[in-house]
């Protein structure tokens, strides 16, 4: 529970015998402190006239923004009794329960322009991310959760459309900005559980099979809870749906995206060569273990050796496989489909919606 606490002390009484004004400022990644002395932490604007803490760091920022972000915080200070509650450098002090680095990325989002600007859409990044969906749906700060939205729309796609623009976006990127490392995806799944996003499941799961397929990380890896305490980032429900969906989606490969591979064009233009060549093909996907192509990731070197004719009627039957399969996606990981009254997005670009 969030408390609004003002209490007399003195200028001297957070670090002995240092004026708070010349203390230095921390960034929240910092440590914890040890010594039970609240760090402060940017952002700390000298004229602000709140101070936020959690986790032992303060932020010094200012009122009006929290309120005119925040219906929460807007509350909160109209509610609030101010008398004989504690403050820091003169402003009321207000104990919140946030992750230090989550309420430092959104409080710099509020009062920073270029910050907001950089962290949003392509540019965010991980850490901002998991902020913005937190913070933004707790304290109902709806632009901050937008952007977070806009993040998760553009890494785990809900249209066809809009997946074949990420792989377009992933091939063509020069820059690892904003990046989401394999192992965070594996960490997305229960956070987009979390705050009631399951319409993003799908592709997020897909995306922790397809990496584990390609040894970028292991739906088994674990994380460390407690001392000593390994237990896998995914849940146990969760790896069970990616080994089933390995089986179906092999299946559902050979039959929409490679069914090319076992038929002759009318038009080829060397039956005999190609006819040769596509045996060859099936046998490299196929044999010995199938490999689990990702939907939509044409590879021109499959069909180097084949005429234009097959080559292209092959890349285009492989494309339409793919978009048959991805239609299929929710159902392949035990979710509802992407049609279904179900499968909704909680909280959802409202204010957008409600424009």
């Amino acid at each position: 529970m969030i408390a609004l606490q003002r209490l007399t002390s003195s200028a001297t009484s957070f670090i002995s015998g240092t004026p708070p004004a010349k203390r230095r400022r921390i960034d929240y990644l910092a440590a914890a402190p040890s010594n039970g002395v609240p760090i402060r932490c940017r952002p700390w604007f000298e004229d602000g006239n709140i101070v936020l803490e959690t986790e032992g760091k303060q932020f010094k920022v200012y009122k009006g923004i929290l309120a005119a972000n925040s219906p929460i915080f807007k509350d909160l200070f109209a509610l609030a009794q101010p008398s004989g509650n504690e403050e820091v450098d003169g402003c009321p002090l207000v104990q919140l329960s946030d992750s230090a680095l989550d309420l430092g990325w959104v409080l710099e989002a509020l009062h920073d322009s270029e910050r907001r600007k950089n962290t949003s859409g392509k540019s965010m990044t991980y850490s901002v991310l998991i902020a913005f969906l937190r913070l933004g749906r707790k304290y109902e700060i709806q632009h901050i959760r937008d952007q977070a939205l806009e993040k998760l729309e553009l890494e785990f796609p809900t249209t066809w459309r809009g997946y074949l623009a990420r792989i377009t976006a992933h091939r063509e990127s020069t820059t690892a900005t904003g990046y989401i490392a394999p192992r965070e995806i594996l960490a997305m799944v229960d956070i987009l559980r979390e705050n009631d996003l399951a319409g993003f499941l799908p592709a997020a799961l897909y995306r922790c099979f397809i990496d584990d397929q390609k040894g970028r990380v292991s739906i088994f890896q674990e994380s460390l809870v407690g001392p000593a305490q390994p237990r896998p980032i995914l849940r146990v429900e969760d790896i069970k749906a990616c080994s089933r969906a390995y089986k179906k989606l092999i299946r559902l490969q050979a039959a929409e995206c490679f069914a090319w591979l076992r038929s002759q064009d009318r038009y080829c233009y060397y039956s005999a060569s190609c006819y040769r060549e596509k045996s060859l093909i099936e046998g490299k996907i196929f044999f010995p273990v199938p490999l689990c192509v990702p939907l939509g990731e044409w590879d021109a070197t499959w069909v180097s050796s084949l005429c234009s004719v097959c080559a292209a009627s092959g890349q285009a039957a492989f494309l339409k496989g793919s978009k048959e399969i991805w239609e299929q996606l929710p159902a392949l990981f035990g979710l509802p489909n992407w049609e279904d009254d179900d499968f909704t997005f909680s909280y959802f670009f409202t204010s957008s919606n409600s424009s």
